[in-house]
């Protein structure tokens, strides 16, 4: 079977949490620049007994900030292109 890449985002780690079955659950909390990954996620959520093979690497916060810049910057042209549209 294929493996495709569902997501790839920065997180941070809010909680680890004991489940009664003796495994783990973690919670990771994402910047607002990655609902694309947050909706994959989501949505997979749903799909009962679907794994993700994850491998976590280490980032920091320049990271972060060049990766919201970027976002916005893409955000502003798109909002820019639409008053284009609506004011022809």
């Amino acid at each position: 079977m294929a493996h495709e890449e569902v997501a790839n985002f920065l997180a941070q780690v809010a909680k680890v949490q004991n489940v009664s079955s003796g495994g783990f659950r973690v919670t990771l909390d994402l910047p607002s620049t990655s609902w694309e990954a947050a909706l994959r996620l989501m949505r997979l959520a749903d799909m009962p007994g679907e794994l993700l093979r994850l491998k976590a690497t280490s980032a920091d916060i320049e990271e972060l900030r060049i990766e919201q810049e970027e976002a916005e910057s893409v955000q502003q042209a798109q909002d820019t292109a639409e008053d284009m549209r609506t004011q022809d």
